[in-house]
């Protein structure tokens, strides 16, 4: 099993180091081709992104939960060309976005995948897990490395803490 874990990892931060391992093409909203769903778990606690209720709703929270065979539970990555990628739910079809809130402690959220910077994300290896960074330079963690479920995952300044390094693992 970590073997498995270690290589859908590794499988991961390729994809989302290189930003070109995963395709999507969406034709009228809808998903068509070669998207790969992967769950991305947190280093700290062991729990997933996740989008609560499986909420299709723009703005909806990206918030940890113990992981499970839910379509919110599910990424995906899509190249942006320019070193950057988008990060897909695969129920609502929306992407990750700190709402144009630069601001450390900014909460995440879903939003319409556009080619605007607040929905620009790069990873940054570290052995085995990855920090997921956005365009402003700021890290996905989890708020106080809270280890509650239904957290809302935040925007933080990049330090290397595991509550801000992630795994993947093919769904």
């Amino acid at each position: 099993m970590r073997k498995f874990l270690r290589r859908a990892t590794v499988l991961l931060a390729a994809a989302l180091l290189t930003s070109t391992a995963v395709t999507t093409t969406a034709a009228a909203g809808s998903m068509t081709t070669n998207v790969t769903w992967y769950h991305l778990v947190n280093m700290s606690n062991g729990y997933c992104m996740n989008i609560p209720g499986g909420s299709t709703a723009r703005g909806a929270a990206v918030t940890q939960w113990p992981c499970g065979a839910w379509a919110d539970h599910d990424w995906s990555t899509e190249s942006l060309g320019n070193g950057y990628f988008w990060i897909r739910n695969r129920n609502s079809y929306l992407c990750i976005s700190n709402a144009a809130n630069d601001a450390a402690g900014a909460p995440l959220s879903q939003q319409p995948c556009k080619n605007v910077r607040p929905l620009w994300w790069k990873a940054v290896d570290h052995n085995g897990s990855f920090e997921i960074v956005n365009s402003n330079g700021m890290c996905i963690g989890v708020p106080g490395a809270s280890g509650d479920p239904g957290v809302q995952l935040i925007q933080w300044p990049c330090g290397g803490w595991l509550d801000h390094r992630w795994f993947s693992e093919v769904s």
